[in-house]
């Protein structure tokens, strides 16, 4: 009786919900286990977040593998702000220095699209590449049959990434906002309010010719309009490739 019940709650749940509801309340389902992160050690911890006192919110795709790996010598997942507000509480929030990474739109997309063809991160990126991506063997391809408003919630490395960082308003809720386009300057900051002596790593990248290059007047379009709020919150436009 009980499994045929959860599978009933199951599609209402993934289907009435908003997004930002589903997400938070997977962290209050799990909440213990991500509060674990805070004195575990291990592939992916948040000791680092007590010791300087700071949250870094990684969004996908801005380099965050290399700002984590460089600074704390660990991973930190893609927890968004507002699950940090759960997991740390108040005072620690409100206290502690927040900083996250953006990146131009249209470059994300298309790191993320080549980045999950060779396979991802891990074998659930593979496993989802293998199961959404194998037919779109070209990047116009993808653009123009799966860049939904709807689609691009189905996977974390498309996901707006205002949607990490910003209140209900749009605003940022960092204490700094560091810009991919402005890597190692923005980086030295984050090191010095830190006060981390480190050498900054360039990891988890994917190789690819200037991301202009890829886009014809269609797909540019459907980019600009799917992702319209991070363009204008975040200040960028197609051909703004550096500060």
């Amino acid at each position: 009786m009980m499994k045929c019940i959860k599978k009933l709650i199951k599609p209402v749940y993934e289907s009435t919900f908003p997004f930002e509801v589903r997400n938070h309340l997977d962290v209050w389902k799990n909440k213990k286990y991500y509060q674990a992160r805070r004195t575990e050690d291990g592939e992916y911890s948040y000791k680092p977040f007590d010791e300087y006192q700071c949250l870094f919110v990684h969004i996908p795709k801005t380099g965050g593998v290399s700002i984590a790996k460089s600074l704390f010598g660990t991973l930190v997942g893609h927890l968004d702000i507002h699950g940090y507000k759960i997991i740390f509480g108040p005072t620690a929030f409100n206290n502690y220095f927040k900083f996250s990474f953006v990146r131009n739109p249209w470059d994300r997309t298309l790191s993320a699209y080549l980045f999950l063809k060779k396979g991802g991160f891990d074998k659930k990126d593979e496993e989802w590449a293998t199961n959404h991506l194998i037919k779109y063997t070209e990047f116009s391809y993808f653009v123009t049959n799966w860049i939904t408003p709807k689609n691009i919630y189905k996977k974390n490395h498309f996901l707006p990434q205002y949607r990490f960082i910003c209140g209900k308003n749009l605003v940022p809720e960092v204490d700094f906002l560091g810009y991919f386009e402005n890597f190692e300057h923005d980086f030295k900051y984050i090191q010095e309010k830190l006060g981390i002596n480190c050498e900054l790593s360039h990891l988890n990248s994917t190789k690819k010719r200037d991301y202009r290059d890829y886009y014809t007047k269609e797909t540019l379009e459907i980019i600009a309009k799917v992702y319209a709020k991070d363009i204008n919150v975040f200040g960028y436009s197609f051909e703004h490739n550096k500060l």
